[in-house]
């Protein structure tokens, strides 16, 4: 049979599956990547794109019709049993992520590293929220000890950085290019200058922030 994009599928008596490409070049599907049986009878490709592969036999444990899906999600392996709290992006394509319990991570065109701060590892702090703003300046939240900025290869305290003496839950850049900082003690934001900080007391609704989004008029 034929996918979607006009490339070519052949089942065979004994090799299971062979997917070309555009290129002529195949992908083999059979029991060594998970097919039921190597001996394939008929196929079908489905509007969603799947294939359905009707094999000779196969028993209880192994039925003889399969359908294979092409993966949508791929395991990063080097977070494999992390818990990933953060995710940020910079303009060169690398990809800032901060598992729990370890030390932020940098990754960029397969190439990953640990980057610490200025007085040694952060692992001990708990790294919570990452962000690369539109300066692409990386500010980096800890439960343990507060924000910090990246400079140079290591993590420093941000300025002022004494004003957030709460838990950070959330980073966050508005339209305005203002930093806004959630914690579990009401919310700060820096204008480049200084801290402003917004509790109860200025009308919240809680102290304790754990998003933070703004919209086309600037609202937060």
């Amino acid at each position: 049979c034929e996918d979607h994009d006009g490339n070519l599928i052949v089942g065979t008596h004994g090799d299971g599956v062979f997917w070309f490409d555009a290129q002529g070049h195949a992908t083999q599907i059979s029991t060594k990547n998970g097919l039921a049986n190597d001996n394939v009878l008929s196929l079908a490709l489905d509007s969603e794109g799947s294939l359905w592969v009707g094999m000779d036999g196969g028993g209880q444990s192994q039925p003889p019709l399969n359908r294979v899906t092409h993966s949508i999600f791929n395991l990063l392996d080097s977070s494999a049993g992390s818990t990933i709290q953060s995710i940020s992006e910079d303009n060169k394509g690398g990809l800032w992520f901060s598992p729990k319990d370890k030390d932020f991570r940098y990754r960029k065109d397969g190439v990953e590293q640990s980057i610490g701060s200025s007085f040694g590892t952060m692992s001990a702090f708990n790294p919570r929220a990452i962000l690369v703003d539109a300066d692409q300046r990386v500010w980096a939240a800890t439960m343990g000890v507060n924000l910090f900025r990246l400079e140079g290869n290591e993590f420093r305290p941000a300025p002022g950085v004494g004003v957030l003496n709460r838990e950070i839950s959330a980073l966050y850049q508005g339209h305005d290019g203002r930093l806004w900082v959630g914690t579990q003690g009401g919310l700060a934001c820096w204008n480049g200058q200084q801290w402003q900080t917004f509790t109860t007391n200025n009308g919240l609704s809680a102290n304790i922030v754990r998003a933070i989004a703004d919209d086309a008029g600037g609202d937060v």
